[in-house]
């Protein structure tokens, strides 16, 4: 089957798929969506059987839809709409969640359902890009295999969206504004965690630190502290553990607000405004394992030296062994 798979980027689901395709033998074409003019004539030019879109920000071309049988994947469960379904299903303490394969049509999200997988979420809040790269990525590609398979049965009709069903259990929401990422030192440190995980690794949540405004990342829960909210407590590994409503957070990296720049070590952004913190505390590392069963799960984040002082990130991943045998992985994309 020829296959175009239209995209915003070529992520590592958009790399998942292209290779589970090409290995099932399909000739399968991968087209940034830079405009709706790129991508009409990407399909005229690859003349597909079936476009699939699992990683698309921007709206399908009427005619493309019109002319063409093309599926989106959606991040979200049956039923849910909008372009910020994993930021509010963190932020909002979902304990389950779901992908859906859905034809495109005029309304966004709205189509008739193709396959979907859901999927239990931890009490702890995930990092969205963790959330994205981990459960997302792999019902997702499940759902792409399973698309492929639906197209090249005749008999095959897709499932109209009807929210009176009680399986249909999503809604519309809201795309996320600033406003929506914004947090007070003052919340609790769980809220707070939750806050700054739905917006990691983009956007980052929005607060004052050190009366500086900036974008917070790489959130963990501190220990039982006292202390003014939003003063720093400490500092450690490049890392700086804030006081919050009912305790601490550490805070590993930030991004000013004021200035063009990118995501640095929290103590390679506040620098001098930092004062007197003390320099150690317990509880923040670069690397962490974590063993359940027979096996264990390994997270660690390695810097290189930027210019001058400043360290700055450049590898993350994490490690799974199982029975003596590793597995190793690097960063990705998320939506």
């Amino acid at each position: 089957m020829r296959i175009l798979l239209l995209v915003s980027a070529f992520n590592g689901l958009t790399q998942r798929a292209w290779i589970e395709l090409r290995e099932a033998g399909h000739e399968v074409t991968v087209e940034l969506a830079l405009s709706e003019e790129v991508m009409l004539e990407a399909v005229a030019l690859a003349k597909p059987d079936l476009v699939i879109c699992p990683f698309l920000k921007d709206r399908v071309p009427e005619r493309l839809w019109r002319e063409h049988r093309v599926i989106i994947i959606h991040p979200g469960p049956r039923g849910d709409r909008g372009p910020s379904s994993l930021d509010w299903a963190i932020l909002e303490g979902e304990r389950r969640w779901g992908v859906t394969a859905l034809q495109a049509v005029e309304e966004m999200d709205a189509g008739p359902i193709w396959g979907w997988r859901e999927f239990a979420l931890p009490a702890e809040p995930m990092r969205k890009s963790s959330l994205y790269n981990g459960l997302v990525s792999d019902a997702a590609v499940e759902l792409v295999v399973e698309v492929v398979q639906k197209a090249a049965d005749p008999s095959f009709v897709p499932v109209p969206l009807d929210y009176g069903r009680p399986e249909v259990w999503g809604r519309l929401r809201p795309a996320m504004v600033r406003a929506d990422r914004e947090f007070s030192w003052a919340e609790s440190s769980e809220r707070v965690v939750r806050r700054i995980r739905a917006a990691d690794g983009s956007p980052g949540a929005a607060a004052l630190l050190c009366g500086m405004p900036v974008r917070v990342f790489d959130a963990r829960m501190g220990p039982e502290l006292v202390g003014q909210p939003g003063s720093v407590a400490a500092r450690r590994g490049g890392a700086v553990l804030v006081h919050t409503g009912d305790g601490t957070v550490w805070v590993g990296q930030l991004r000013r607000e004021d200035r063009v720049g990118v995501k640095l070590p929290a103590v390679s952004v506040l620098r001098r405004r930092l004062g007197r913190a003390p320099g150690s505390q317990p509880g923040f590392s670069e690397i962490t394992y974590q063993r359940a069963g027979p096996g264990g799960g390994g997270e660690f984040r390695l810097l290189q030296r930027g210019d001058g002082d400043e360290s700055v990130p450049a590898v993350g991943g994490g490690v799974a062994v199982r029975g003596g045998a590793g597995h190793a992985g690097g960063g990705g994309s998320r939506w």
